[in-house]
């Protein structure tokens, strides 16, 4: 049912299928989705300039900070912005989740924060200021544990427009699994985008099935209550992350209670 809350899932196409063929079965799958999350491990291609879905979607593609800075991106990143289509809202982030990669040493904290400048000001340029730049990090990343400051990555208020965040269920990996509150999970992320005076969303949210939910019908009771806590919190959008990578947890909703 629509709502102030666009709900939807990752398309991930798998090898020789198209984005557009990913949709298309994502769609049929829910029976018409709200909102839907795409990947690119490089350039921005589609959406921005075929439209298929019609409907809102977080976008993210990779460039490493120091050819972003170099001017080597600039032409395609600004027809990617004059190209995309202004039919429905998009949402678009440079390197979502950079923190592993920062503290790996792939690049630094600065370079990641003037890259996204650098590519904000090129959106600017092109007068498309009606796509939202939108800044996705881990919810960990704000849990005193992480040892890390979301402030590292945050390029400035006058550069991101939507803050989002990657929150999977953390009591999938107790001696005892159990489907985490969703305000404990999402209280956090909310209160700090809402201090920053930053629209929110959840561009990543996903658990396995628990091995005591053996009917799916626990998952179903928890994916419902994530919905009404995220739904009055306003958040502009939830995607689930229905995806199973070879060698890694199975987030794939392929029970029906889960799936209705």
């Amino acid at each position: 049912m629509p709502s102030s809350t666009y709900f939807g899932v990752t398309v991930q196409p798998g090898p020789g299928v198209s984005y557009a063929s990913a949709y298309n079965t994502a769609n049929n799958a829910y029976g018409g989705l709200e909102s839907y999350r795409l990947f690119y491990p490089g350039a921005p291609r589609e959406p921005g300039l075929s439209g298929y879905g019609r409907i809102p979607v977080i976008v993210s593609f990779r460039y490493l900070p120091k050819d972003v800075l170099s001017g080597r991106h600039d032409a395609e990143l600004a027809a990617w912005f004059r190209g995309a289509s202004r039919a429905y809202p998009i949402y678009w982030s440079y390197d979502h989740e950079p923190e592993n990669d920062i503290e790996g040493g792939q690049f630094t904290a600065t370079d990641y924060r003037a890259a996204w400048s650098h590519i904000r000001a090129i959106q600017r340029g092109t007068g498309r200021t009606d796509l939202k730049a939108t800044l996705v990090l881990m919810c960990w990343t704000i849990a005193p544990g992480s040892h890390r400051s979301w402030r590292n990555y945050y390029a400035g208020s006058d550069v991101v427009d939507v803050m989002a965040w990657d929150c999977y269920n953390y009591g999938q990996d107790a001696s005892r699994p159990f489907y985490a509150n969703p305000v404990d999970m999402f209280k956090g992320v909310a209160d700090l985008s809402a201090s920053l005076g930053k629209q929110f969303g959840i561009a990543e949210t996903a658990s396995p099935r628990i091995s005591s939910d053996t009917s799916g019908y626990g998952r179903a009771a928890w994916l419902r209550s994530l919905a009404s806590y995220l739904s009055q919190r306003h958040a502009a959008f939830v995607c689930y992350f229905d995806v199973h990578k070879p060698g890694s947890v199975d987030f794939r909703l392929t029970d029906a209670p889960s799936r209705a």
